[in-house]
């Protein structure tokens, strides 16, 4: 079996300050050696059993799998601090460099755009990759290279059955001279069950209801995205992003290892993560790779 994924005691890092954005508990911490600078998240919710919600564990697998793939992400470590757990992510931003959020790039683009609104259906896949091309993100350096990069994130949402990218969980760095890139992708919490009950993960695995299975899971799962009033599934989000684009999406599904992913899950502490939720989240990845292999690239 491979080594237990570190946890990093960060107690003792300097505190640089708090970070305001997000609902969460989190801040800037300075690595003592390399001076690097970290944003430390507490997790701090449990679920309706008090079982700790999983995305300490969920954000550290995903950012491996995403980077195994060749998929831009964080650098993010399993963390401690006292009595609190979490994670530690490095920051994605280079030296005189500026972060421009999706909802910031969408405004630029279209004045009436609701930038401090969380869902919607002006938020669409169409919207935010038009945004990507647009003077709201200066003068990216290839527009072709971050709009292929951003529906790279929307296929490993899919995969991974992340729920949360929203307008403020996207960005480009642009620097001085105004050149923008893609920003890898961060904040994958709310992935892979992450806040699911146990006792919800062993029947789903076990059921023999075809309603009730972990596929079923997969597939009811919705991004932020939407066609119209209706939210889209993660999966037709990303056909959207492939179609508009002429990506292959048969080729990105070929990038991913299941047994090379599944190692990284078996890496988690099992103080962190139940044997069931590495099993779960194990099968959330199979079955959501499956189904993804099985479309035609020209499906819409």
């Amino acid at each position: 079996m491979a080594d237990e994924f570190a946890v990093v005691n960060v107690e003792d890092w300097e505190v640089l300050n708090l970070e305001p954005m997000g609902g969460k508990p989190k801040r800037w911490v300075v690595h003592p050696a390399s001076g690097e600078l970290w944003l430390y998240k507490e997790v701090d919710r449990v679920n309706s059993s008090g079982e700790p919600v999983g995305e300490d564990w969920a954000e550290k697998v995903v950012s491996e799998v995403a980077r195994s793939a060749g998929v831009p992400a964080a650098t993010v470590e399993l963390a401690a601090s006292g009595r609190t757990h979490g994670t530690i992510s490095l920051t994605v931003r280079h030296l005189g460099e500026d972060l421009v959020h999706g909802n910031e790039l969408l405004f630029g683009r279209n004045p009436n755009y609701p930038k401090d609104a969380s869902f919607g259906d002006w938020y669409t896949v169409e919207a935010s990759l038009d945004a990507l091309t647009s003077s709201a993100a200066r003068r990216p350096t290839h527009d072709e290279v971050g709009r292929s990069t951003f529906v790279e994130y929307l296929l490993l949402d899919s995969i991974v059955a992340n729920t949360d990218r929203h307008h403020q969980n996207w960005a480009v760095l642009v620097d001085e001279s105004g050149l923008a890139r893609m920003a890898p992708s961060f904040d994958h919490g709310s992935s892979l069950g992450f806040s699911l009950e146990d006792s919800e993960r062993a029947r789903r695995l076990s059921s023999k209801d075809r309603g009730f299975t972990v596929e079923a899971w997969a597939t009811r799962g919705k991004s932020p995205f939407h066609i119209g009033r209706q939210r889209q599934t993660m999966l037709r989000a990303a056909q959207s992003g492939a179609t508009l684009i002429g990506m292959s999406i048969a080729d990105f599904a070929h990038r991913f290892d299941l047994t090379a992913a599944s190692a990284v899950i078996d890496r988690v502490p099992d103080s962190l993560m139940s044997t069931v939720a590495k099993q779960f989240a194990t099968q959330v990845l199979t079955v959501n790779l499956r189904r993804m292999r099985d479309l035609r690239d020209d499906a819409v």
